[in-house]
């Protein structure tokens, strides 16, 4: 499923400062293994016009489950798998 055209729109969703800290807060919840303090520094970069992350790097840098990033045939795909 592709929920945005093209692969910026993915990045675009986790530049939103109050996008990444709701995902901080689920992750808390959900995911003892989330890595706090790389997500630290995230937090302190989101919402700036030079940040950019995308969902693969966030997955790497976090330890985050629940998003992943697939190939499709003409670009990124970005599934939502909700991993509770």
């Amino acid at each position: 499923m592709s929920i945005w055209p093209g692969r910026s729109g993915s990045r675009d969703w986790l530049r939103n400062r109050n996008t990444v800290e709701y995902l901080g807060i689920w992750k808390s919840i959900y995911n003892p293994l989330f890595y706090y303090g790389e997500f630290a520094i995230i937090k302190s970069q989101a919402g700036l016009n030079s940040y950019k992350i995308s969902v693969k790097d966030w997955g790497e840098k976090t330890n985050a489950i629940g998003l992943k990033v697939t190939a499709g045939r003409y670009g990124g795909h970005m599934r939502i798998l909700m991993i509770i």
